[in-house]
C-alpha cells in the first residue's frame, strides 16, 4: 500500500479518468468568478446604457425647449416691430391730420357761416326781405 489510503492505484486512476470525463457536479470556484463578473460588467454595462439613454433624451428635451423659447422670442419680437411700425404709420397720419386740420376747421366754420348768413335774416339783402318775412 502506499499514500492513496488503501485504494489501488488502478482504481484511483479509473476515478480520475471518470472524473476528468464529465462526472463534475458542477463549475469551479473559478469559472463562477469569471461568471460573476460577466454578469456584473453586463449589468453595469446596461446601466450606462440606461443613463446615457436617459442623458440624450434630456439633451433632446432641452433643446426643444430652447428651440421653443426662441421660435416664441422671435414672435415676439416680430409682433413689437409690426406694432411699432403701425404705431409709427398712426403717428404719422396723425401728425398729417393735425397739420391739415387748421385748413379743414377753417374751411368748415367759412362753410358753416355761409350756412348761417343764409338763413339769418339780417343779412339778406333787402329787395329780397319782404319775400321771407
Amino acid at each position: 500500500m502506499n499514500n492513496n489510503f488503501g485504494v489501488s492505484p488502478q482504481a484511483l486512476h479509473e476515478a480520475r479518468q471518470l472524473l476528468g470525463a464529465g462526472a463534475k457536479s458542477g463549475p469551479t470556484f473559478e469559472e463562477t468568478m469569471a461568471q460573476d463578473q460577466q454578469k456584473a460588467n453586463l449589468e453595469q454595462y446596461k446601466q450606462q446604457q440606461d443613463l446615457s439613454a436617459k442623458r440624450e433624451v434630456k439633451q433632446m428635451e432641452l433643446g426643444m425647449k430652447a428651440q421653443e423659447a426662441a421660435m416664441k422670442n422671435e414672435i415676439a419680437m416680430q409682433q413689437s416691430r409690426e406694432s411699432n411700425a403701425l404705431d409709427f404709420q398712426k403717428h404719422k397720419l396723425t401728425t398729417e391730420m393735425q397739420a391739415r386740420q387748421p385748413q379743414y376747421t377753417a374751411g368748415t366754420e367759412s362753410t358753416q357761416q355761409a350756412v348761417n348768413n343764409q338763413y339769418d335774416s339780417s343779412k339778406v339783402p333787402r329787395y329780397l326781405g319782404a319775400a321771407f318775412s
